[in-house]
Parts: C-alpha cells; structure tokens; sequence
C-alpha cells in the first residue's frame, strides 16, 4: 500500500517570530487536515516538534554520546488540543512539525512507517525559522578592574554558531539563518571628563571568536578582542560596557545588559 501524505499546518509559532531572552518558553500548536481516504479514522497518530537546536543525548558504555532522538516533545503527541510548549535556548531555530503512525523514532520506526507528514523546516512553501535573542556578558564581570590593553568582550553565544559545513567550501549551516549579531559600547561615568566613548557595532560571525567551551560556566560564547591601537588614547577610568543584541535583517535592538568597569 502506498503511503498516505498527511497535511499538516504550524498554526504557532509564525515563520520569523521573534522572542527575547532565554531559555524562553514557547507554546507550539499545529493543526491537521482533511485525512486520505487511506488513512483510516481509527489510525491513531503521532505527532512530534523538531528545532534544529534539540537533540536528546546520552552517553553509552563506553562513554561516547549517542543520540536518543531528535524531537522536543516525548513521548509523541496524540492530541493537539493544547498547545506543546517548550523552553529554547538563544539562537535561530528551524522549526519542523510531524506526524506518523509509529510513535517512536528510531529506524524500525521510520521504516514501518505508512502514513505520515511533515511541514515547517528552513526551505519550501510553509518554512517556520524563529529567532531568540539573548544578551548575557561573560567577561568582564561588573565592578572588575580591567587592562584596557587587554580587553577581551565575551557574551554568550547560540550553542550552534560554531557549526561546521558538512562538505568543504559548504556555507555554515546555522548562519545561513542567523539573525543575531552583537554590538559592545564602552561610555565613560563619572569623572574624569572628556573621555571618549567607543561602540564596536553590529558584529557578526567573521568578527566574533566563538569557543564552544569559552567560559568557567561552560557556556559557548562569542568574544571580540579590542586591540590597544584603535583605543586611541587608551582609556582610563570607569566605564560602563553595555552589549546589546540586535536583529541582523533589520538592526532592530532585541536584548541589552550592561556592566560598570574600571579601565586600567
């Protein structure tokens, strides 16, 4: 028999919305239409989220990590009443909605599959690619006394930045849908006067350092180092180092957070 097409739709969240801080918890709701003739109206469905950040990871015997599967949602949904909610992390999310009527995901699953569908991802007539912007500032740390010919500026960063292409000269996966992009400003407060200020403005993946495993927290995160000749003169004193988040399609301000420093 061959297999029946399902057609599903993504009802919420929208192609393109847009969320501020993380992890931000997001209700998913999807709807299904008219079912094939050869699905019968007993078939019990399932259906499952997909975000191209998520994957459930374990460790087997000999230590290595394995993947347990790749939805949000388990066990798999059978009723679609109530919106699925789920907390993402920072980043661009590609997401996928699918439904089978084989509740698990491993390849005996897939493969005894006979009915199914699926809507959403990066490409196509119904992609759904969300955004989540988050400003959090690893280093410096608020009220440090800093070396301002050794400023490095680290923020936290989506755990995918650093994704590499599958095949050389390949573009990056994850920015092709990027639309976070950073910009650190320095201001000078209190005394002395007549200090200059500096803004490093709507930085991006060429401009940003990325290590997955940068800071003490084990956060992954982006850093921009300030080189000593284009703080001319090097400032001194105390300033306020504010990182602001912003949409790279559109420059819009989406999160901020700031710290006090003195520069030495």
């Amino acid at each position: 028999m061959a297999m029946a097409f399902i057609q599903l739709n993504i009802e919420v969240p929208k192609d393109k919305a847009t969320f501020k801080g993380a992890p931000v918890t997001i209700g998913f709701k999807g709807t299904v239409g008219p079912l094939p003739e050869e699905v019968n109206k007993d078939t019990l469905l399932y259906y499952r989220w997909y975000s191209s950040s998520v994957a459930r990871l374990s460790k087997d015997k000999q230590g290595n990590t394995k993947v347990d599967g790749y939805s949000m949602n388990v066990p798999a949904l059978t009723n679609l009443d109530e919106p699925f909610k789920y907390a993402l992390e920072m980043g661009s999310h590609v997401i996928t909605f699918a439904v089978s009527d084989h509740p698990g995901e491993t390849d005996e699953d897939f493969k005894a599959i006979q009915h199914g569908g699926v809507t959403g991802g990066r490409s196509g007539d119904h992609l759904c690619i969300i955004h989540v912007f988050k400003a959090n500032i690893i280093s410096p740390a608020s009220d440090a006394h800093v070396l301002s010919s050794a400023l490095d500026l680290i923020a936290e960063a989506p755990s995918a930045w650093g994704d590499k292409p599958s095949k050389p000269g390949e573009p990056e996966p994850y920015h092709e849908i990027n639309h976070l992009a950073y910009q650190w400003k320095l201001e000078p407060r209190e005394d002395p006067p007549g200090r200059l200020g500096y803004l490093y403005d709507k930085l991006g993946q060429k401009e940003l350092n990325f290590n997955s495993n940068r800071s003490s927290s084990d956060l992954p995160a982006v850093s921009y180092t300030v080189v000593t000749p284009v703080l001319d003169p090097a400032p001194r004193g105390k300033y306020r180092i504010t990182l602001t988040v912003l949409d790279n399609t559109n420059q819009k301000e989406m999160d901020s957070a700031f710290v006090d420093v003195t520069l030495e």
